[in-house]
């Protein structure tokens, strides 16, 4: 079971924590023990108070001395910040484990039930509870337990979803009520209204509870001062205080200061005893009247920023958020800075506002304030040192790097949140999160205020690294769009618009928000690199980057409508998506058999839900947004709750694939529609089918249903497009026009128009009350497999030439085509309220783009190109790259710049070589020619005609004498460099030539065809060696080995074969890549084989067995791959990668992978993957970019020094 050891009482986070002193809390310990042993007939003990009034001590107290007796049956103390602790996801398994160790009996049930579900980690609170701990107990006899057996929760508050608490309430009252087992469930939390409403919503007879910060005063003080003097004379032995420096008198002073808060008591004496010799001069300091330093109330300050931010529902939209702000200031500042306590009529009547509203606001602060239930009794803050959080300016600073950390790819995740804490004053995380909605409540007009400008110009980098340690991103994006809402159109300050700043700050939080959330320090690297050259923030905080990068140019000009990528895992493709209601969250379903849930604000994962079978197909999201659908080839629909990622059902009829889902109006119903060729309707509650819907006579691949829910829309690989009655599931009209299958179908917003996507290429609109034919949208190059509507009934679609694009319904024409992704566009969805366009595409990611820009900032049209091939000068000095820009370029690999951008081709350059000498480039390309470069001039030696097609692959002798190049005419042709005349032309391959190596003697050429097979050719007779044949797809890449002995070839069937180069006989078959192997080499000591494959990954094998050694990430499928002379590391286009073990004496290995460049492992600096598409090649301390290049130094003192 996966429980959770760190929840018990016995855990070793719980250790410091002490359990109660002798002579200490005797009246309330002695209230529990009775309820405990047996007294009464409530069956569960609420402890309840204020934030450090002890809940914990007591519990650990009470969890101790019960396991002593063998009478604790589990414990679970919470820890808001925890992770899991903070969760109740584990819960139902810890306190099952727990519970087990009680009796063999119990044990033996509670084993059964886990080995009776294999789903159990996948299934809700409830469900598991129920399974692992109520079935169990159930089973037991009267006499398994003859005495009351205690379960202390500790802490409840702090878990951190409010449903999930009622949710556990509900489960706890469920185990009280087992009959046979007097089980007593002891809670303690503060008196928050989740808590208090979970509470109500269970019997009052249920439970009994204490309210600890309403015990006698005098009690709690004299219990404080024996914790005062027990702690103060542990300090005087170890710092030599003065007896007479430990007097009643000090004691009673710290006992007035605690205000019956036994944190501050704690936090106190801690902060005296690591005074160490000053420990007296620090006791000192505290009893005085000065104010507490803030280092000392530190943990207070986490305390109370702990508690006003679970005070604020994160459920509220923006507009809501203002108004819970407004309020919080009117009422607790108001409070703040009163000299007398007031009475709620009293502060509803001097700030204004109805007492409702004053109670309302406090409901949620009872951790904080003291809000007396008698009519006139004043509202307290129940300690000083509040006010002082809330009021004192010095506590608040911003700086780079607030947490000290040394590499600039730390993960947030490797940062314990103590240390967060510790480094970043609460207050300041306080003002972080919170400044913009002070701003809001307060009479300042932002566009005039000169500290505005002067936060985005000094420290919003600064603000943004502060959101990342604490988890708040989000808040910030929300913030930003929320001050530029509030700025007047045209607001002008200074020689920059406000409005620009605030524009500009936005979209570079959208762009680069995930990454800043994952690894913060990535905010003065990644983001400013990967920012466009007219980005105001990065204009100005350019001065910001790490010392140690050199050189970086912009790659793009300006802000487009892209707004953020979110990348899946290698080779997980996003073919399904869909947006929530409310706009925060973006669904993917992906060819991985899971559905990921992201944060549409931040662009971060939040959940990856776990269950499907197949490929996951088709999502959708229920119109109240409790709900995600998804549809898969495992012939199932699924529905999960979409808060917690639980499994709510599984739908189950369809005898084939599910293509399409979709959810009625009231979420009751769902439609699917199926490879089976129907569309089902079920009843969510029940799972029963309510309609099966027939009539298609083929595959049934997309599903959509009017806004009002009357309708259901299907398009089928029959061509035609179905409109059903939803309520009879009889049909209404079938729309023809496509000539070939449909692929996509949706309903506008406003119910009239029904749009549908095709393999013809075209989107149609109908009217949806006559099924006659609006408009016909013609522009797409290839079949449109995606299609939505958005609010102002703009049509948007997504094709497989790689694009989306927007039309304008009425007229029929393009507005706008989005250019990013790298492969088909095969899902779309848009936000309800019509900002957001989504696109998910085969090239692994997700793309969210701005669906309002458009009429007034300009679109800039993608000019960047691919390089399709690269090469390594012998000698080292110099890279040559192809392109599709029809260029070859060469650069120096000591400076990054460009040494020569050769003009003369007609078309892309596909293939590139240099001499052995290092003196010729060799390029080839689909004009049909061969190019020979003098590598010093760029003068054009000789162009080479005769092929009939695209050159798709050249090579040179090791003597460069002659050039061999293979070409889409089936052809591979031998060429005298000299005379330009040619040789041989080699025939035989039935199909393209797509690769060519040559022996190191010179004596063998091989080449790789589309045909499958690969052959070996005598190079002084043209004839044929051998015909290699195995492969089952194209075969893309060769090499021979250092001894001539082996042929290597790697295809898109995903496999590496080796071959016996004598017989042509298979050595082995090397089976790993799940995408098609692009490239091959073979180590100098012909001891391993290297493949690159388009899964973004390097595999290493063992040439004598075939075993794969080893597996590494990269940023692309390499073009150029072979090994250094010493064997013990490659040379790639994304730079060094040493293999292990290696004693290789170079000083860094820097390599690029997916997403990082790493040194020598680690990683430096994220690449933004909205610009994977125009990533060229690394080499050195050099990163190519179309046609930039980002120059880095690697010395281990700048990456200290710098970060």
């Amino acid at each position: 079971l996966d429980s959770l050891p760190e929840a018990s009482f016995d855990a070793a986070k719980n250790q410091p924590v002490a359990t109660c002193l002798p002579n200490t809390r005797c009246e309330v310990l002695a209230q529990i023990r009775r309820w405990a042993d047996g007294d009464g007939g409530r069956r569960i003990y609420w402890l309840k108070g204020m934030a450090g009034t002890g809940k914990s001590t007591i519990a650990l107290t009470i969890s101790r001395e019960y396991s002593d007796k063998k009478r604790l049956g589990a414990s679970f103390f919470f820890s808001r910040g925890g992770g899991d602790l903070a969760s109740t996801r584990r819960f139902a398994a810890t306190v099952a484990v727990q519970l087990a160790e009680t009796s063999r009996e119990l044990r033996r049930h509670i084993a059964d039930a886990a080995a009776s579900s294999c789903r159990i980690r996948g299934l809700g609170l409830y469900d598991q509870w129920e399974k692992l701990v109520l079935q169990p107990l159930a089973q037991l006899g009267s006499e398994a337990f003859p005495y009351p057996l205690i379960v202390v929760v500790d802490a409840l508050d702090e878990c951190d979803n409010n449903d999930e608490v009622s949710l556990l309430i509900r489960c706890l009252a469920a185990a009280v009520a087992v009959e046979h087992v007097d089980l007593r469930i002891f809670v303690t939390s503060r008196p928050d209204q989740p808590t208090s409403l979970g509470f109500d919503s269970i019997a009052a007879d249920a439970h009994q509870d204490l309210i600890l910060h309403n015990i006698e005063q005098s009690i709690v003080d004299q219990d404080l001062a024996v914790y005062y003097k027990y702690q103060l004379e542990r300090i005087g032995r170890t710092s030599g205080l003065d007896a007479a420096v430990l007097s009643d008198e000090v004691v009673e002073k710290l006992v007035e200061k605690s205000c019956g808060l036994f944190i501050y008591a704690a936090t106190a004496c801690r902060f005296i005893r690591e005074g160490g010799p000053l420990a007296g001069d620090r006791l000192a300091h505290l009893i005085s009247d000065e104010r507490l330093p803030a280092k000392a109330g530190t943990e207070l300050d986490r305390m109370y920023t702990t508690a006003l931010e679970y005070s604020l529902s994160d459920h509220f939209d923006a507009e809501e958020t203002a108004r819970v702000q407004e309020l919080f200031g009117h009422v607790v500042g108001s409070i703040a800075v009163l000299f007398d306590a007031l009475s709620p009529d009293s502060l509803a009547m001097m700030v204004a506002e109805p007492r409702w509203k004053i109670t309302s606001m406090l409901g949620n602060l009872h951790s904080l304030v003291d809000v007396p239930e008698q009519e006139g009794r004043p509202i307290r803050l129940l300690h000083p040192s509040f006010r002082e959080f809330l009021l004192d300016p010095q506590r608040c600073h911003l700086r780079r790097n607030m947490c000290d950390l040394r590499r600039p790819g730390t993960r947030i995740g490797d940062i314990p949140r103590s240390d967060v804490d510790e480094s970043i004053p609460f207050a300041v995380q306080y003002a972080c999160r919170y400044w913009v909605y002070h701003l809001q409540q307060s009479d300042v007009d932002p566009s005039e205020h000169p500290g505005i400008l002067d936060f985005f110009r000094s420290r919003f980098l600064s603000w943004l690294e502060t959101l990342a340690f604490t988890g708040r991103v989000a808040d910030g994006i929300a913030m930003v769009k929320l001050l530029e809402d509030m700025l007047p159109v045209g607001s002008t300050n200074d020689t920059l618009p406000l409005n620009a700043f605030v524009y500009d700050a936005r979209r570079f939080l959208l762009s680069h928000s995930s990454i800043i959330e994952e690894a913060p320090l990535q905010v003065y690297c990644c983001a400013l690199v990967f920012s466009p050259e007219a980005s105001i923030i990065r204009r100005l905080y350019i001065h910001q980057l790490p010392k140690w990068i050199l050189r970086a140019p912009a790659l793009s000009e300006d802000w487009g409508a892209h707004l953020k990528t979110l990348s899946h895992p290698s080779s997980v493709e996003a073919v399904a998506v869909a947006v929530s209601p409310n706009s925060r969250l973006i669904v993917s379903g992906s060819n991985d058999n899971t559905v990921r849930v992201w944060d549409a604000a931040t662009g971060a994962a939040r959940r990856v839900l776990e269950g499907h079978t197949s490929p996951v197909l088709a999502v959708a999201v229920s119109p109240n947004g409790q709900l995600i659908v998804s549809g898969s080839g495992d012939n199932t629909v699924r529905v999960w709750d979409a808060a917690t990622g639980a499994s709510r059902c599984v739908l189950r009829g369809h005898s084939s694939s599910v293509r399409g889902v979709a959810v009625l109006l009231d979420g009751r119903l769902i439609v699917s529609g199926s490879i089976d060729k129907t569309v089902r309707v079920w009843d969510i509650v029940t799972g029963a089918i309510r309609h099966m819907l027939e009539g298609h006579t083929d595959l049934v691949l997309a599903v959509a249903v009017s806004p009002n829910g009357q309708l259901i829309v299907s398009g089928s690989a029959d061509n035609t497009v179905r409109i059903w009655d939803a309520a009879t599931g009889t049909a209404q009209r079938v729309l023809k026009g496509h000539s070939y299958m449909v692929l996509a179908v949706a309903v506008s917003p406003n119910g009239q128009l029904i749009v549908s996507g095709s393999a013809d290429n075209t989107v149609r609109v109908w009217d949806i009350a006559t099924g006659g034919t609006r408009r016909v949208l013609k522009g797409h190059s290839s079949s449109v497999e995606a299609v939505a509507v958005l609010p102002d009934s703009r049509i948007v679609s997504g094709s497989s030439d790689d694009t989306v694009r927007v039309w304008d319904a009425a007229t029929g024409t393009a507005q706008r085509v989005l250019k990013g992704h790298s492969s088909s566009v095969v899902a779309i969805a848009v936000s309800s309220d019509g900002q957001l366009i989504v696109s998910g595409s085969r090239d692994d990611t997700v793309r969210v783009w701005d669906a309002t820009m458009g009429a007034t900032r300009r679109i800039l049209e993608d000019q960047s190109y691919l390089v399709l091939a690269v090469a390594v000068s012998p000698d080292g000095r110099l890279i040559v790259s192809g392109s599709d820009d029809k260029t070859v370029r060469v650069w120096d690999l000591a400076t990054g710049a460009t040494r020569h951008v050769f003009s003369g081709h007609t078309d892309l350059v596909s293939a590139v070589a240099v001499s052995p000498d290092s003196r010729l480039i060799i390029s080839g390309s689909g004009d049909n020619t061969v190019r020979v470069w003098d590598i010093a001039t760029g003068a054009i030696r000789r162009v080479l005609k005769g092929h009939r097609a695209l050159v798709s692959s050249v090579a040179v002798l090791s003597d460069s004498r002659l050039i061999v190049s293979g070409s889409f005419d089936n052809t591979v042709r031998v060429w005298d460099i000299a005379t330009g005349a040619i040789r041989r032309v080699l025939s035989g391959h039935t199909d393209l030539v797509s690769a060519i190596a040559v022996s190191p003697d010179g004596r063998l050429i091989v080449s790789g065809s589309f045909d499958n097979t690969a052959r070996i050719w005598d190079t002084a007779t043209g004839t044929t060696r051998c015909v290699l044949s195995g492969h089952t797809n194209w075969v893309l890449a060769v090499a021979v080995s250092p001894n001539s002995r082996l042929i290597v070839s790697g295809s898109f069937d995903n496999t590496v074969r080796v071959w016996d180069a004598a017989t042509g006989a298979t050595r082995h078959v090397l089976e790993g890549h799940c995408r098609s192997v692009s490239a091959v080499a073979v180590s100098p000591d012909d001891r391993l084989i290297v493949s690159s494959s388009n899964d973004r990954t390097v595999r290493i094998w063992a040439m004598a067995t075939g075993a794969e050694q080893l597996a590494l990430p990269v940023a692309i499928g390499l073009r150029h791959l072979s090994f250094s002379s010493c064997g013990k590391h490659l040379v790639t286009d994304c730079g060094i990668l040493p293999l292990p073990p290696s004693d290789c004496r170079c000083s860094h290995h820097v390599f690029a992978t997916r997403y990082w460049i790493t040194d020598n492992g680690e990683d430096l600096l994220y690449l933004h993957p909205d610009y994977q598409k125009s990533f060229g090649f690394l080499s050195g301390n050099i990163v190519v970019y179309v046609s930039h290049s980002l120059q880095f130094s690697l010395p281990r003192e700048a990456l200290s020094e710098s970060i």
